[in-house]
């Protein structure tokens, strides 16, 4: 992906401060209904990339979508919490 394609945003708030990574995005051409889009993350330190799908019926903006991206974090913690609760 080009140099311009990145941008430096937070997903969210985590236990040691803000996650900052390089976010971008690529189109997807599938052949299904509404507007695919590959969200792509770089880690700013090791540059390792992971990847999330995306699908709208109309377009969303790449911060926006990096904010619902984030959300995943907050679910797996409370996920984890709930296995570690007592029975």
């Amino acid at each position: 992906m080009p140099k311009r394609a990145w941008q430096k945003l937070s997903a969210d708030a985590g236990a040691k401060g803000h996650r900052v990574y390089d976010w971008a995005l690529a189109g997807v051409a599938d052949g299904q209904a509404g507007l695919r889009r590959l969200l792509v993350r770089r880690n700013r330190n090791s540059g390792e990339l992971a990847f999330c799908r995306s699908s709208s019926a109309t377009p969303a903006w790449l911060t926006t979508l990096v904010r619902v991206a984030g959300r995943r974090w907050t679910i797996k913690e409370t996920f984890q919490a709930d296995k570690d609760w007592p029975d």
